[in-house]
């Protein structure tokens, strides 16, 4: 049995009347009406789209979104920004809103080092295994985001850090491959892809 149809005539948000107005987001197809996002859905596809794309508009939940678009200045913000939308969709771009574009990057570095190992920090547990004597003091070093205590030596062994100072000279060519603007969504894949 099919399911019946909303008694709502328009999109609770864009306010245009379903199977009455014509599709927004297509150039010169008279015949293509605006259509319901689903059977029972008191909303557009149009709008859904937009929305779902819209750095703000995406945030709100639907009935706040309804609220907020009853006052007369949000609601007509709302519409001018609809219609770029729609406008950009007619031709041919799939750009989202300013505020949410994106670009792409390719990096290439190259660079030159230099260490100096200064030596190896023994915990005191290392030490003792090794009959090393226990200094009164010990060296604190930050080693993987933890404050490790002990003493450095100038010899290895298996579990001690090495503590080095390193100088470094790096050359960076950035090249923007992609940007919001691009009509190709895979530009960054086929990229990495050949590379």
């Amino acid at each position: 049995m099919p399911r019946p149809k909303s008694n709502n005539s328009a999109c609770k948000f864009c306010r245009k009347r379903f199977g009455v107005d014509p599709n927004p987001t297509v150039l010169n197809q008279p015949d293509d009406l605006l259509k319901r996002r689903c059977p029972m859905s008191k909303d557009c596809k149009v709008c859904h789209g937009f929305i779902k794309n819209h750095p703000v508009y995406s945030e709100m939940s639907s009935s706040a979104l309804e609220t907020h678009l009853q006052d007369p200045q949000n609601f007509e913000k709302f519409i001018r920004e609809h219609e770029e939308w729609c406008e950009q969709r007619r031709n041919g771009s799939k750009r989202r809103h300013a505020e949410g574009e994106k670009t792409t990057t390719a990096e290439q570095t190259s660079s030159f080092e230099t260490k100096q190992v200064l030596g190896y920090l023994w915990t005191k547990q290392l030490l003792k295994k090794h009959g090393k004597p226990i200094p009164s003091k010990f060296q604190t070093i930050k080693h993987q985001g933890q404050v490790v205590k002990g003493a450095i030596l100038e010899e290895w062994v298996v579990g001690s850090i090495e503590v080095s100072a390193s100088s470094a000279k790096t050359a960076k060519h950035v090249a923007v491959i992609a940007d919001g603007g691009s009509d190709d969504d895979n530009v960054a894949a086929e990229t990495f892809d050949v590379a």
